[in-house]
């Protein structure tokens, strides 16, 4: 893995980079859990004065391909949940009044995901993405990459869940809303 020009060398050997596709490539629900903990980071003003700006997760909700909810089961043409897991969908409704950002969950062409709804101190879907100054222009990312301005960050927190819930503004009771009761950090 080479060093992306943005990033400080040191920043680079310190980056604990999730990369393992398979890590993403699991049904929604699973993943949901998994990210339970890790950090979702971006770099901000990259070709500037770039710094990273992390934030844990602590509230999830998944979203499988079953669902009529999912933005891949509701638009007529194809989304960016639909690439392989490990990627970015960004949901962008009523211009930037209603915004979120979804890990995509599963294999190419499954369209499931899982929404970021929590990741401290950013409380709410659409405050996640505005408290980590996520552009539009990351849908369909590939956080995989070397030089994904915005990746999963495994710092070897260990995280204890409370019991699943019903998704919020959801009209079902399937409990695949997953949030952290307590941290074990390293």
């Amino acid at each position: 893995m080479s060093k992306p020009e943005w990033m400080t060398q040191k920043d680079f050997d310190k980056k604990m980079k999730e990369k393992d596709r398979d890590f993403f490539t699991c049904p929604a629900e699973e993943l949901a859990q998994k990210l339970i903990g890790k950090n979702l980071c971006h770099v901000v003003d990259k070709d500037t004065d770039p710094f990273v700006v992390k934030a844990r997760i602590r509230i999830t909700e998944a979203y499988p391909h079953t669902d009529d909810v999912t933005d891949g089961n509701r638009e007529k043409t194809g989304t960016s949940q639909a690439l392989k897991g490990g990627h970015l969908h960004l949901f962008i409704k009523k211009g930037n009044d209603r915004k979120r950002m979804d890990v995509v969950a599963n294999k190419e062409h499954v369209s499931e995901g899982v929404l970021i709804c929590n990741a401290d101190p950013y409380d709410g879907p659409r405050n996640v993405v505005d408290g980590l100054d996520i552009p539009n222009s990351v849908d369909g990312m590939d956080m995989l990459k070397d030089d994904a301005e915005i990746w999963i960050e495994d710092d070897g927190t260990q995280a204890e869940l409370k019991k699943p819930t019903k998704r919020k503004n959801i009209p079902d009771d399937k409990p695949l809303r997953f949030a952290a009761k307590s941290f074990l950090f390293k």
